[in-house]
Order: structure tokens, then C-alpha cells, then sequence
């Protein structure tokens, strides 16, 4: 089993915020490590960009499986 540890974050407002997130599989090993900057945004739009980052990261990989 995969598994997604996702984190948004801002220091004050307004301020550019940051996302970023990895991938690991029931070994604790990385899969896949991802942060940017995504400009100035409220905060719970925040949360759901990041999850939506790594859907999409998720879809791209042939090797990661979410039906175990």
C-alpha cells in the first residue's frame, strides 16, 4: 500500500503559500517527493491544490497502485 503525507503552508497573510507532499510505499521507502510555491491563495483553497497535485502525480505513475 502507497501512502500520500500532504502539507500546506503559509507564514502570515497575505502571503505566497507552499505546498508540497511525499509518497511512501508500506516500507516507509519514498516514491516521490514534491514542493512549490503556489502564489498568494487563501488557505483551504491551499489544502485542496495540494491534494489535487497529488492525484495528479499519482495518475502519472505507471508504478503506483492504490488498490492494494
Amino acid at each position: 500500500m502507497h501512502k500520500w503525507s500532504l502539507d500546506a503552508y503559509a507564514n502570515g497573510k497575505p502571503r505566497p503559500l507552499e505546498i508540497g507532499g511525499m509518497l511512501r510505499d508500506d516500507e516507509e521507502n519514498f516514491l516521490c517527493i514534491f514542493s512549490c510555491s503556489i502564489g498568494i491563495k487563501e488557505i483551504n483553497k491551499t489544502e485542496v491544490l495540494t491534494i489535487q497535485k497529488a492525484l495528479i502525480l499519482s495518475s502519472n505513475c505507471y508504478c503506483v497502485s492504490f488498490m492494494d
